[in-house]
């Protein structure tokens, strides 16, 4: 698309949609919830110049502000701040998106995965609830209050991100949250120094939280220790 056409929409009648991202629903029966990797999306939008000239009329828009659309996104993180379960973090898949399924912009692809890691963690997830908004509805500007250690990139969290991507692009329904997102936490409590008491309440305030997801990830986790 030339400069034009994503700024004022596409004339041609033909190939006049393009690919638009909105958030992903939570699926806690299967003990996962929508994080770190997203099918390309199957939803599409209008980019006709009919199509944006009405958009601007609008007083209001759920589209994200114009200077993020078209972004190169393959290292953008999106996520959803809306429910019981949000914040939500995984990579983009659109260069169109809802402000309810926003970006964190990211030069690198290594970067973008050892921050998949960190924001999906159990630990961070509790000083957002607990520190931040702990209500349903996250912020764009309480993603800016996250504070992540900057001088440290944990080779062995990015080779399990890249792991949990792997898998779940062959089954979205993967279940990482009881095979490496355990040792994902276990690397961010080390990272922040966390004692094994403070570790304790982050485990037990996520139970409090969240039993019927709790519950799934902990039934899972005994089989598996037999």
């Amino acid at each position: 698309m030339t400069d034009d056409e994503k700024r004022n929409g596409i004339s041609a009648k033909t190939k006049r949609f393009i690919p638009f991202e909105m958030g992903m629903p939570s699926n806690i029966q299967d003990g996962v919830l929508p994080q770190y990797y997203q099918e390309p999306t199957k939803i599409v939008i209008d980019w006709s110049r009919e199509a944006v000239r009405g958009m601007r009329k609008e007083k209001h828009s759920d589209l994200a502000n114009e200077e993020f659309r078209f972004l190169k996104y393959k290292n953008h993180i999106s996520f959803s701040f809306t429910g019981q379960y949000a914040p939500t973090f995984r990579i983009a898949s659109a260069p169109i998106f809802l402000n309810a399924a926003s970006r964190i912009i990211i030069n690198d692809e290594k970067t973008r995965n050892f921050l998949l890691g960190c924001l999906n963690s159990n630990l961070i997830r509790y000083i957002v609830k607990n520190f931040i908004n702990h209500t349903v509805n996250f912020e764009v500007d309480d993603v800016k209050q996250i504070i992540i250690p900057p001088h440290k990139t944990n080779e062995r969290m990015i080779s399990l991100v890249l792991s949990i991507i792997s898998k779940q692009k062959q089954n979205p329904r993967y279940d990482y949250m009881s095979n490496e997102q355990v040792e994902i936490d276990r690397l961010v409590y080390k990272m922040y120094n966390l004692s094994e008491e403070d570790i304790q309440e982050v485990e037990n305030w996520f139970y409090r939280r969240y039993p019927k997801l709790a519950r799934v990830i902990e039934e899972k986790l005994a089989i598996k220790g037999g």
